[in-house]
C-alpha cells in the first residue's frame, strides 16, 4: 500500500512539473519555443534595417521559428552584427505590450519634467526582463533598453543597457516588426 501511495506522488509530482514547464506556445520565450529534443527545429531570419540610437545602434531582425507545422516569430535585436541570434527577443505578444508600453510611457514625460525630481524613472518590463522606460535627471530625458538585474543571461552580457535621448527609432522599428509579421502571418 505505501508503495502505490508513493508512486501515485511521485506521478501526481511529475505532472505537475511538466505543466508547469509547458507555457502556452504563444507567450514562450524563442529559447522555451525552440529548445526540444527529438525534433528538427527550423530558424529563418528576415532581416530589417539597422535601427540608428544615436551612439548606439541595433540590428533587428524578424526570427521565424518553425517546429514542425507550429511557427512563432519574434523580434530580436542587438548591439552586435551576428547571424547567431544573440541578442533579445521578443514573441509577438510582447512586441504589442512594448510598442503600448513605449506610447504610455511617453505621454508622462511632460509631466515628469514639471514635478521638478532630482530623479524619476518610469519603466516598462517583459515577464522575462527586458526593459524599456525612461529616466529625468537634471531636467533632461533619457530612455533606456536593457535587460532586468535578474534577466543575467548570455544575451544580457551580449546587448548591456542602452540610453537615448529619442526612443522613436526604436518604437518605429517595434512596428514596422509588428506589420511584417502580420504579412507573413497572412500569407
Amino acid at each position: 500500500m505505501q508503495l502505490l501511495q508513493v508512486i501515485l506522488f511521485f506521478l501526481a509530482g511529475l505532472s505537475l512539473s511538466t505543466f508547469a514547464q509547458n507555457p502556452p506556445a504563444d507567450t514562450m520565450s524563442l529559447e522555451q519555443f525552440t529548445d526540444r529534443t527529438v525534433t528538427i527545429v527550423t530558424l529563418t531570419d528576415y532581416k530589417l534595417p539597422d535601427v540608428n540610437l544615436g551612439m548606439n545602434r541595433l540590428y533587428v531582425r524578424i526570427r521565424k521559428a518553425t517546429i514542425n507545422t507550429v511557427s512563432r516569430y519574434f523580434f530580436t535585436f542587438d548591439k552586435i552584427s551576428t547571424d547567431k541570434g544573440n541578442g533579445f527577443a521578443l514573441n509577438y505578444e510582447e512586441i504589442g505590450g512594448m510598442i503600448a508600453a513605449i506610447g504610455r510611457l511617453s505621454q508622462e514625460i511632460d509631466a515628469a519634467l514639471r514635478e521638478k525630481a532630482d530623479y524619476k524613472e518610469s519603466r516598462y518590463s517583459t515577464y522575462r526582463g527586458i526593459r524599456v522606460g525612461y529616466f529625468v535627471e537634471n531636467g533632461k530625458v533619457r530612455w533606456f533598453i536593457d535587460g532586468a538585474p535578474n534577466a543575467l543571461h548570455i544575451y544580457y552580457r551580449t546587448i548591456g543597457s542602452i540610453n537615448v535621448a529619442d526612443i522613436g527609432p526604436f518604437e518605429k522599428a517595434l512596428i514596422d516588426a509588428k506589420r511584417k509579421i502580420d504579412q507573413m502571418m497572412d500569407r
